[in-house]
């Protein structure tokens, strides 16, 4: 080794500079990350609340389908009166009310479909508003059985879709099963 080379080993003039770059790049390394988990946290909350409103809604939507299915609650003439649900087809939805699936003689071609949003969008039984949300109800599936008392009971498979107005992408699908026994 040289003179020089020796000479500049031992001055520590730019020693300062490095460690001061080092600590500035942890420095912004460290904040960046502190900026992203929070950045993330807060998209995160977001969506959960607004999942949250639409399940919400097509809770809402299950009620009102539940009580119409439960004896002595709310009747399809009651629905057909209101303002506030719409009924597509009551002779379609007294046909799921009433006989089996098989039996569905007044529900046409989309009675069961079942597949995706589309249909239970555009081929629902009944249709509400919660909110900024429609909520969508479809009864896809009625089975029967008889009781140990011999009275007929109904098993109905129902899909509850609720979408917001504001943004289409912010939906919630619940399926669910309802007894209905006398």
């Amino acid at each position: 080794m040289g003179l020089n080379a020796m000479h500049i080993l031992k001055s520590r003039k730019g020693v300062a500079l490095v460690i001061a770059l080092i600590l500035g790049l942890v420095s912004v390394a460290f904040l960046a990350g502190i900026f992203m988990m929070v950045s993330t946290g807060a998209r995160m909350s977001g969506l959960e609340r607004t999942y949250t409103s639409a399940i919400e809604a097509a809770r809402g939507g299950a009620d009102i389908v539940c009580r119409l299915l439960r004896r002595g609650g709310v009747t399809i003439q009651d629905l057909d009166d209101a303002t506030w649900v719409t009924v597509r087809d009551q002779s379609c939805l007294n046909d799921k009310l009433q006989n089996v699936t098989t039996n569905w003689s007044n529900c046409g071609e989309h009675a069961d479909d079942h597949d995706d949003f589309s249909d239970i969008r555009d081929y629902y039984d009944l249709r509400t508003t919660a909110g900024s949300y429609t909520v969508n109800v479809k009864i896809v599936d009625t089975k029967s059985y008889v009781n140990v008392h011999g009275d007929t009971c109904y098993i109905y498979t129902v899909h509850v879709l609720s979408i917001s107005n504001d943004e289409p992408n912010d939906k919630a699908w619940i399926t669910f099963l309802y007894r209905v026994e006398p």
